[in-house]
């Protein structure tokens, strides 16, 4: 199920912040990884892995791609404060599995960007006592350049319904508010704030885990943790795990997905030092992060097992966002002014182009992959393996495929 169907939007202000969250063009990010965003220059599309029979037209039904699971959904938004670190204060988005009876009678999520600036949930509900039955794997969520927590909303709340909790910081100065209140810092300090922002919330949230009457008391499953994200929040997951010069490598993390990853600041010893199972999402026609300057280097490099390549022929970077719903709602909200849909527009280039993968299928991908394997390697439930193998990609010709197991 598309963004589109899951959430509406109200009020125009929304829409235009959203969309900055969504997009990692900006000048700052382009620096780290050595490219021009939006270009007007042709996209050239990466040579893929591999080449997989085109077989069908649309992923196979059995075994089935990424749908909603069995759990109710609640979700609640909670602030930490790294007194360690100046007292850093970081908004975090939470999902998790939700009691049933509770969830159906509380009123849905409310994503707001400012007071009366929002989108309404078709799946969260709001601020809901978590189902009982855990303790439940936890997986953080790292935004990209310029983002904001739940830019993935849908996909996060994905995967509570198939019995994860998921964690999804504002990294402090590279946010979308950041951007608008000219507040960013400078890349090279992004790069160490990330990793040690996802260390601090996962030490925080086991500790919650633990402590008897708390809204998450028992919810959390220490040994079983994992860390996705897109972009610069690829960069993040693979940082991690390496660590970076001063912050160690967290070694709780189990398992994590980098899709369109920024990986310029990652030296080779690093990516070798990624030693856990590694999955790598990239789209071929990604012009602001291109696949052969940031994904081969760790295709090659991570020595974690398994090691999984997905590359989304005719893939933007944007594709692994939700701009082309905006995009698409944008003509439709009362008098909007064609300056914002030209900036849409604009934002949309590398997700929403003809020339580009059409974008249900693209998230239909990258929901099914990151969901099998995160069940797969951090919950530990091998029911979506069938999903990670080779036979299955060959059902689907719109990716390239490969896979390293020793």
């Amino acid at each position: 199920m598309t963004s589109s169907l899951r959430r509406s939007l109200t009020l125009l202000i929304a829409l235009t912040l959203v969309v900055v969250g969504c997009s990692d063009s900006d000048e700052s990010e382009s620096a780290v990884s050595g490219t021009t965003p939006n270009s007007a220059a042709p996209a050239t599309t990466a040579a893929p892995t591999t080449t997989v029979a085109p077989t069908t037209t649309t992923l196979a039904d059995d075994p089935s791609p990424a749908e909603l699971g069995d759990h109710a959904v609640g979700r609640r938004t909670i602030t930490l404060v790294d007194e360690d670190r100046d007292g850093r204060a970081l908004a975090v988005d939470l999902w998790y599995p939700a009691d049933a009876e509770a969830a159906a009678e509380a009123p849905a999520a409310v994503y707001s960007f400012i007071p009366g600036a929002e989108f309404t949930s078709e799946v969260a509900a709001a601020d809901v006592p978590v189902e009982d039955g855990g303790p439940y794997p936890l997986v953080i969520y790292s935004h990209g350049s310029s983002g904001q927590r739940f830019v993935a909303s849908d996909n996060a709340e994905l995967l509570a319904s198939h019995g994860f909790v998921v964690a999804a910081p504002d990294h402090v100065g590279n946010t979308a508010f950041d951007a608008f209140l000219n507040s960013a810092v400078p890349q090279a300090q992004n790069a160490a704030n990330r990793p040690a922002d996802t260390a601090f919330v996962i030490t925080e949230l086991l500790a919650e885990s633990a402590t008897d009457g708390t809204p998450l008391a028992g919810a959390i499953d220490p040994e079983r943790i994992g860390l996705y994200g897109h972009s610069f929040g690829g960069y993040t997951a693979l940082a991690a795990v390496s660590g970076r010069a001063e912050i160690p490598p967290d070694d709780r993390i189990v398992a994590v997905i980098a899709q369109a990853p920024v990986t310029g600041l990652i030296t080779d010893a690093e990516l070798e030092s990624v030693d856990v199972p590694t999955m790598l999402q990239s789209g071929t026609r990604d012009r602001t992060v291109p696949v052969a300057q940031n994904t081969e280097r760790p295709w090659e490099l991570v020595s974690g097992r398994p090691l999984y390549r997905v590359d989304i022929i005719d893939g933007g970077h944007q594709s692994f966002t939700d701009v082309c719903d905006y995009q698409a709602l944008a003509p439709e909200l009362p008098n909007a002014p064609a300056l914002l849909v030209a900036f849409i527009d604009g934002f949309a280039v590398e997700g929403c182009a003809p020339e580009l993968i059409d974008i249900d299928t693209a998230h239909e991908i990258i929901d099914t992959y990151t969901l099998a394997f995160l069940l797969t390697h951090v919950a530990g439930d091998t029911s979506a393996e069938a999903n990670l193998t080779p036979e299955y990609a060959e059902t689907i010709p719109e990716i390239a495929y490969d896979l390293k197991v020793d």
